[in-house]
């Protein structure tokens, strides 16, 4: 295949498109880029032409495809600067990580191994372009993951049509449209899964095959094609100028990949058949320009940890992490790449042009040893006993203990005993539990809400103060908006609610606070908004919940329970930074004047009563506390109450709020 420099400058304006979208500029506190991530998309076409291309002119010339070579080739690519990357990541985090969170670290380095990191980051809930998903140092390997899969499938079926004489052309349209509609339809439902999934972005990298072949089978009517519609500028223009706008006006609530994803990836389709001298091939094949996309692979692999490891520490210290301070990142991360550009990638490509094949065992012995080390990491639960042994002062020690509550999740510790029991949905399980229960006790108080629900639900099934108490509560959804995976439970339960309204006594509804406000960047539940103080309320939001709380009030009587203030920390941080061990002051602020706003909206209605979470329990501001006579952690993370935490408060509840909720005064 002819090489084309042009492609190196498109492979530049991607790996751009990215950097500028991870390190998250600000100016006035708004985040500019936001749509940088469509980066990743131009990078799946680009692959898509040029692995067909070998793969399409090896068939076309020889009339067989040699597999084994076409692997290796990839092994060098993709392996030597990969497994450096990982292991410089590896051993600092072994430096300042906890077991806790090393651990969570190396299950990610494993799965990136194999290429199946998309698949491991979907499954733990990791939301990509989330604030905290910008502290996971291997995430960006997802895209990985994806484009090798792609080459595990791609070729044995192209290989399999071209030996049978049956159609690539329409074998090739079939597929992109299958996954192109399969993109549309799972991004509705599970807008997560179909990030990560393969076959939802395959139809992409397709895009690009399809350009291959006509370039390689159907050349003739290619370059008519290319005469036609390229005598002038004008597309070439009109993609760059969609990329931009791609760039600046995309953000994570757009619907990706999808329908949307169709501006970057026929942008980025146009730029790869046209062959004509423009502004913009000028652009590309500009020998600083095209040098950045010479060493993409390098800057992609390795801006993403370093940027994680550094949020990190500045998160820590509580420092700000400003402009200056990333564009000094990034001038880093290119002085490094250019390094492992020169001294880790071209010397195990030029192995196979020497027929050296002593380096390549080096680098299989060392990815092995690298698996083997891994292995004992994660058997070891992050080295945890050899840390508490060798490494940690007895203080630290301490902390280890501390940091393996603060990991847990939420539903590991949902209360269950007698007629108090918790459920996501309203299942088979909770209908046979609920009329079992309303045999023995009449007056059933139900707590429904979002994850701070099966907070609030726990504290008072705890508490003794209730004999049956249901919480019908899912992480991820509110009356205004649940989670693309979630499903939505108040839906299912307004039935529910007018059918036993007999048997139903109360309804507490719950949600967290932090979706009542929006950043500077009009995001709901962001750190941002903590850290600033540049915030707004959600009045349209206040509006639904009251919305729905009249629609389930007809039949049954309703408290809106107000939010509690959230500690807006990371937890593991305050092991490290003694000013974190009480609630973000910013987060006091916030929430105390969100308690206003909400007391003067709820006064509007009768058919709910609120009441505020202070009445019922005061929040202390101290991180650490002390309950049943030893110290614990009261936060789980940045804003949910840990098992420790829930105890201290069910123990603390005001019983003149409890007597009103029991009996209706």
């Amino acid at each position: 295949m002819k090489y084309r420099k042009d492609i190196d400058g498109l492979r530049a304006l991607a790996v751009i498109f990215v950097l500028l979208y991870h390190a998250e500029f600000q100016y006035n506190y708004k985040i500019w880029f936001q749509g940088g991530f469509v980066g990743v998309d131009i990078f799946f076409v680009i692959s898509g032409y040029l692995i067909s291309n070998i793969i399409f002119r090896e068939l076309l010339k020889k009339q067989k495809f040699n597999f084994r070579n076409f692997f290796e080739r990839r092994f060098r690519r993709i392996f030597p600067l990969l497994v450096t990357v990982m292991s410089f990541s590896t051993i600092y985090a072994y430096i300042v990580y906890y077991p806790s969170e090393l651990f969570e670290y190396i299950k990610s380095a494993l799965t990136s191994l194999f290429f199946s990191s998309n698949i491991y980051f979907y499954l733990s809930a990791t939301d990509y372009g989330s604030e905290n998903s910008l502290f996971i140092p291997l995430l960006h390997t997802w895209s990985l993951g994806i484009e090798e899969q792609f080459y595990l499938i791609f070729p044995l079926l192209a290989v399999f049509f071209f030996k049978r004489n049956y159609s690539i052309k329409k074998f090739l349209f079939i597929f992109t449209i299958l996954s192109f509609g399969f993109a549309i339809i799972l991004t509705q439902y599970n807008q997560p899964l179909s990030f990560y999934n393969p076959l939802s972005r395959f139809w992409e990298i397709l895009v690009g095959s399809l350009i291959a072949y006509y370039e390689v089978f159907q050349n003739d009517k290619f370059e008519v094609l290319r005469s036609k519609f390229f005598k002038t500028s004008l597309l070439m223009y009109i993609s760059i100028f969609g990329l931009l706008i791609s760039l600046f006006t995309f953000n994570s609530n757009i619907n990706h990949p999808g329908i949307n994803s169709l501006l970057p990836v026929l942008c980025t389709a146009v730029i790869l058949v046209n062959s004509n001298q423009s502004l913009v091939t000028k652009l590309f094949t500009n020998k600083p320009f095209s040098f950045i996309g010479v060493i993409s692979y390098s800057l992609y692999l390795w801006h993403y940890p370093i940027f994680a490891f550094f949020r990190k520490f500045y998160r820590t210290e509580n420092i700000v992490f400003t402009n200056y301070t990333k564009l000094l990142l990034l001038f880093a991360v290119f002085v490094i790449s250019v390094w492992s550009y020169y001294f880790i990638e071209q010397p195990f490509r030029k192995t196979k042009q020497n027929n050296n094949y002593f380096s390549l065992r080096i680098l299989f012995a060392y990815t092995i040893s690298f698996f083997i080390i891994s292995s004992y990491i994660f058997n070891t639960n992050g080295l945890e006993r050899f840390m508490i042994e060798n490494k940690l002062s007895s203080d630290e020690v301490g902390k280890i203990y501390i940091s393996k509550e603060i990991n847990k999740s939420l539903y590991d510790f949902m209360y269950e005993e007698d007629c108090k029991f918790w459920s996501r949905n309203i299942d088979d399980y909770f209908v046979e539990k609920f009329n079992s229960c309303s045999l023995l006790y009449k007056n059933a108080i139900v707590v429904i809400g979002d994850s701070h629900a099966m907070n609030i639900y726990n504290i008072l099934a705890k508490s003794d103060s209730f004999d049956f108490i249901i919480g019908l509560s899912q992480g991820g959804c509110r009356p205004h908006g649940c989670s693309n995976n979630v499903t939505n439970h108040y839906v299912a339960s307004n039935e529910f609610f007018k059918e036993n309204s007999q048997q139903i006594h109360k309804i507490i509804f719950h949600q967290s606070g932090s979706y009542l406000i929006r950043d500077s960047n009009g995001r709901e539940d962001s750190q941002l908004s903590f850290d600033t103080l540049e915030y707004s309320y959600a009045s349209d939001n206040f509006v639904t919940i009251a919305e729905y709380l009249i629609s389930i009030s007809k039949n049954n009587e309703i408290v809106w329970l107000g939010p509690f203030v959230e500690y807006r920390y990371e937890p593991i941080d305050a092991l490290n930074n003694s000013k974190k061990l009480r609630i973000n002051n910013n987060s006091v602020l916030i929430f105390n004047s969100l308690y206003g706003e909400l007391l003067e909206f709820a006064s509007q209605y009768d058919e709910f009563d609120y009441v505020p979470f202070e009445d019922l329990v005061v929040v202390s501001e101290e991180a650490l506390i002390e309950n049943n006579n030893s110290i614990c952690f009261q936060f789980l993370d940045t804003d949910h109450f840990s098992e420790c935490g829930e105890n201290f408060l069910a123990n603390n509840l005001n019983e003149r709020i409890i007597d009103k909720i029991n009996n209706g005064q």
